[in-house]
């Protein structure tokens, strides 16, 4: 409290403030505290329960290893399924909203990793002179899933 507002509490003050947040039914004095109900198993998932990694496409769910095989895969539905994909590339990688430093799709590993080139390994050719950038969280990926679907329609 002291480091943070630059006052030292009164110890009774402290004292009155951890009483009313300890847990009724333990003991202050020796430090125990009531049990904790002990955890249950979770159920078994269901055979209709989606899978954690995987994502629905044109009506169909497929399974992947993680979110980078997800944001592979959709790339490459998407390039499977419209001839003009490479052109579609060109207005994704023209959106103004890419990360703070980095793109997320670039002709070359180098542009996508600024001054980070050893993080190239990160990067995946979606299509020859077309790489995209891989390294990044769940909600990063999910964001670079959502700006591909919106440059496809």
């Amino acid at each position: 409290m002291e480091d943070l507002c630059g006052v030292r509490p009164d110890p009774d003050a402290v004292a009155a403030f951890l009483r009313r947040q300890t847990p009724a039914g333990s003991d202050v004095a020796t430090g125990s505290a009531p049990k904790k109900p002990r955890r249950t198993t979770r159920p078994a998932p269901t055979p209709d329960a989606p899978k954690s990694a995987g994502y629905e496409l044109y009506g169909q769910r497929h399974r992947a290893r993680s979110a980078r095989d997800v944001l592979i895969q959709v790339l490459g539905k998407f390039a499977e399924r419209d001839p003009n994909f490479l052109e579609l590339l060109e207005r994704f990688a023209a959106l103004p909203k890419h990360g703070r430093k980095r793109r997320y799709l670039a002709r070359t590993k180098e542009e996508l990793y600024p001054g980070s080139p050893q993080l190239a390994d990160n990067a995946y050719e979606v299509r020859p002179g077309w790489w995209v950038d891989t390294r990044a969280s769940r909600a990063g990926i999910e964001t670079r899933i959502k700006m591909a679907c919106e440059v496809t329609g």
